[in-house]
């Protein structure tokens, strides 16, 4: 893993294979070291260059002091009048990341994989860079219209905003509940796997602080359906049938509005790219971009 310095803050990446370069980028508080390791080695195999990185505030990129001051019900209904001069940055300024970590390892042109928030960064991304971009894989995400960005369990969307500050197991075990909880009702990874995971994030470098800052980023976030439907990438939403964080509609409106667009849902699949549904992921994923 090396750091390149981009836009006043450095990121950590990670460049392997040769090839066709792919690019992926994560959701809110996800490191680099959560892309299941054997949908990249699958797709290095088949001859690709991949990279992943983490975002600013996340693992072992640079961590940015911004402590949010009010009730979070607050904070919220500031950003929903439109009073967002106090975030730390927007989801505008995570595509100015990526562009820069791909110009500094030398990647003008890629397939891009963009997960949870790294779908909607990536969305940004191919409207204001379509030239950059051979084709586009969005995973559980949506296009920041209201109606279809509202996940039908409003708690678990409320318990990523909920990080507690109190000590590091309190952390631990919330980190736990969080991600059998975005699994969905048909999570296949046990507590203790869970755990093992979370204690890795954990000693990695997670930053609650960061994972509020990226959420609210979200939340300040434009809907984009209108600038959506002019593109004309080719285009794969994959969404999991049981995403307990993402609506089914979110995944069919994106489809609806680009018109090279194709949509494959994975039966039982919930938020998180469990180990059962990397096989399912490989295959869509070689379809997309051979």
């Amino acid at each position: 893993m090396k750091l390149a310095k981009v836009n006043g803050v450095e990121l950590c990446y990670e460049l392997s294979g040769s090839g066709d370069p792919i690019v992926f980028i994560q959701g809110v508080a996800r490191q680099l070291i959560e892309w299941p390791g054997q949908l990249l080695s699958t797709l290095q195999q088949k001859g690709y260059q991949t990279l992943t990185y983490d975002h600013r505030d996340s693992g072992l990129s640079t961590h940015l002091e911004f402590p949010h001051q009010g009730a979070l019900k607050e904070e919220l209904e500031k950003i929903n009048r439109g009073k967002i001069s106090h975030l730390p940055y927007q989801l505008s300024d995570l595509v100015a990341d990526l562009l820069a970590l791909c110009d500094a390892v030398h990647i003008h042109q890629f397939h891009c994989v963009g997960y949870s928030m790294g779908g909607m960064v990536a969305q940004l991304l191919a409207i204001s860079c379509p030239e950059r971009l051979k084709s586009l894989t969005l995973i559980n995400t949506h296009s920041g219209h209201r109606y279809h960005s509202i996940p039908p369990d409003s708690k678990t969307e409320l318990s990523l905003f909920s990080v507690p500050r109190a000590s590091e197991s309190s952390l631990l075990n919330y980190l736990v509940r969080l991600r059998s909880r975005l699994a969905g009702d048909h999570c296949s990874t046990s507590k203790s796997d869970w755990r093992d995971v979370c204690v890795s994030l954990l000693a990695r470098g997670y930053s609650a602080q960061g994972q509020l800052n990226q959420m609210y980023a979200i939340a300040a976030a434009r809907d984009r359906s209108d600038k959506l439907a002019e593109l004309t990438l080719p285009t794969m939403v994959v969404q999991g049938e049981n995403d307990p964080l993402i609506p089914l509609s979110a995944a069919e409106q994106l489809k609806m509005l680009m018109p090279h667009a194709n949509l494959q849902v994975i039966p039982f699949m919930g938020h998180e790219l469990e180990q059962a549904y990397v096989g399912a992921l490989s295959n869509l994923m070689f379809m997309q971009i051979n």
